[in-house]
Formats: C-alpha cells, structure tokens, sequence
C-alpha cells in the first residue's frame, strides 16, 4: 500500500520471466508460492497482454510463459510491466526497466 516503497533489481535482458519472478520475490523476501502474473502495461499503468502466468502448483521453470525471455518484450528503453502476485490480497508491482 505504500507507493515509496521499491528495489532496484538488476536482470538481463537475455533472462526469462521465470528468472525475473524469482528476482522480485528474491527482493522482497516472498517464500510462500502464490499465483503470478506478468502483464505489459502503457506508460499510465493500465494492464495490457498477459505474457507469462505462473501458477502456485507449478515450478517457474516450467511454466511455458516463464521461458519467454525479456528481450522478446523490450521495445522501449522505459518499458513497463505489471506484476501481479494474488496472495490473501492482490500485491501489483509496478515495473519500469
């Protein structure tokens, strides 16, 4: 709930959307298994294209979206993403490269 609160987290573009997820709950200190969801968003924050679902029951690894390397999505050297986790409560990251 407190939007002064970020990391800076340091990925390649050469990773996947498995190795960024592990990244951000690496971060902020997540151990417990939630679903995830990795989404494109414009420069206002709205929610555009999914591009890689992560369910709780499944490996990150495993996941076909979550093979899907960064690069593949980067068009813009500020492109955004939305990441949302749905624990007891929706946590959406806000994400700006």
């Amino acid at each position: 709930d407190d939007d002064q609160v970020h990391r800076d987290i340091e990925i390649s573009s050469t990773q996947n959307f498995a190795d960024f997820q592990q990244a951000i709950l690496k971060a902020y200190s997540i151990s417990k298994p939630w679903d995830s969801v990795f989404c494109l968003s414009d420069d206002k924050w709205h929610k555009g294209q999914e591009v890689a679902a992560f369910p709780k029951e499944e490996k990150p690894s495993e996941v076909a979206g979550g093979k899907q390397r960064l690069v593949k999505f980067i068009d813009d050297p500020h492109k955004r993403f939305l990441f949302t986790i749905y624990s007891l409560t929706e946590i959406v990251f806000l994400i700006e490269l």
